[in-house]
C-alpha cells in the first residue's frame, strides 16, 4: 500500500483489530469449536492466575498440589475469570482505538512537514521518528496487544485475590466446623472456628486466624459451615 493509498484509507489501515476482525469472523464460522475452546482456555488460565496469586499469600504452594482436573476446572470455580475474560474485549478495543487517534495524528504532521533539501539533524530524526511510528508495524503490535492482555488480567486478577484475602485475615472469612475422619474436630489453637479458604481434588485448605492448613480429602469426615457466617470468597468445598 503505498503512501496516498494509506492516507486515504485514514482509520480503517491503523486499527489492527479492524485488520483482524474479518479473518477470524471467517476462521470462527469455518471452526466455531475454535472460539469456545479460546475461551475456556483464557478463563481456565485466569483461574490459575487466581490461584497462585491467593494461596500464595497463604504459603500454600498451590501448584504443586494440583491435579490435571484442578487444571481444567480452576475457571469454571471463580466466576470472576468469566467477567475478566467479557472485560478485556472493551480495554483492547480502547487501546486500539487510542492507537488509532495517535497514528492519525502523526501521519497528519508527517504531512505538514516542509519538504526541506538540507534539513537539520533535529528535523531529520523527526521525521524519521514519524515515519517510523506511522510505518505498519503487524507483529509489534500484535505483540503489544498480546502485553496488554496479559498484563491486564494479572492485575485484575491481583486486586481481587488481594481483596478476598483482606477480608479473610479480617475475620469475616466462611467459618466452618471441621470433622476429622477418627471422629474428632478441628478448631483453631485459640479454640475459634476455622475459616474455609478453598479446595482442590486432593486437599482443603484451611485458616485459623494466623497461619493456612492443609488437610487431605482423605482425612476429613465432614465440613459444615457455621450458620450466620459470611462467604468471602466463591471457592467451592468438598466434603
Amino acid at each position: 500500500m503505498d503512501a496516498s493509498a494509506r492516507a486515504g484509507s485514514g482509520s480503517a489501515y491503523d486499527s489492527t483489530l479492524r485488520e483482524l476482525w474479518p479473518g477470524l469472523l471467517a476462521l470462527l464460522r469455518r471452526e466455531p469449536a475454535l472460539g469456545l475452546t479460546g475461551v475456556y482456555l483464557l478463563v481456565a488460565m485466569a483461574g490459575l492466575f487466581h490461584s497462585y496469586r491467593y494461596y500464595a499469600q497463604f504459603d500454600i504452594p498451590i501448584l504443586s498440589l494440583l491435579q490435571v482436573g484442578d487444571f481444567l476446572t480452576a475457571g469454571v470455580q471463580e466466576p470472576m475469570a468469566l467477567l475478566l475474560v467479557l472485560s478485556t474485549l472493551p480495554i483492547v478495543w480502547l487501546f486500539d482505538a487510542i492507537n488509532v487517534r495517535v497514528r492519525g495524528r502523526m501521519r497528519r504532521a508527517l504531512a505538514r512537514l516542509p519538504d526541506i533539501e538540507a534539513p537539520n539533524l533535529w528535523q531529520r530524526l523527526r521525521r524519521g521518528f514519524l515515519q517510523w511510528q506511522t510505518r505498519r508495524r503487524d507483529a509489534y503490535l500484535r505483540f503489544m496487544y498480546a502485553g496488554i492482555l496479559f498484563g491486564y488480567g494479572w492485575v485484575f486478577v491481583s486486586i481481587y485475590a488481594d481483596h478476598q484475602v483482606q477480608r479473610i485475615r479480617e475475620g469475616q472469612g466462611r467459618r466452618v466446623q471441621v470433622f476429622l475422619a477418627d471422629g474428632q474436630s478441628l478448631a483453631a489453637a485459640d479454640g475459634s472456628a476455622l475459616r474455609y479458604l478453598g479446595a482442590v481434588a486432593g486437599y482443603v485448605f484451611l485458616f485459623d486466624g494466623s497461619k493456612a492448613q492443609i488437610l487431605p480429602v482423605q482425612a476429613i469426615s465432614r465440613i459444615e459451615p457455621i450458620p450466620g457466617a459470611k462467604a468471602s470468597n466463591s471457592h467451592k468445598g468438598q466434603d
